[in-house]
């Protein structure tokens, strides 16, 4: 499966928006640390843990991920969504 998912950053930070159903399927809920953040559609996965728990996931099913980089020059909105609480 091949995937283009939005990675958003910003001067000092990064998450991958990833739909809550993938993160389902990969059996990774619980595992996601209160770094990362969600909304109703949308866990955002920070680069330093939970990106790599999500790639090293979906690599081992066989999923091809690219990233469409979102960047802003200020704090990203995604800092303002709910932490994420399985």
């Amino acid at each position: 499966m091949k995937l283009n998912l939005n990675f958003y950053c910003d001067p000092s930070h990064g998450w991958l928006g990833v739909p809550h159903n993938l993160v389902q399927d990969l059996g990774i809920s619980s595992d996601i640390s209160n770094y990362s953040y969600r909304d109703e559609n949308f866990a955002y996965l920070e680069e330093d843990c939970d990106l790599s728990l999500f790639m090293d996931k979906a690599k081992a099913k066989g999923w091809n991920i690219a990233f469409i980089e979102k960047h802003t020059n200020n704090d990203s909105p995604i800092r303002n969504k709910l932490r994420y609480k399985c």
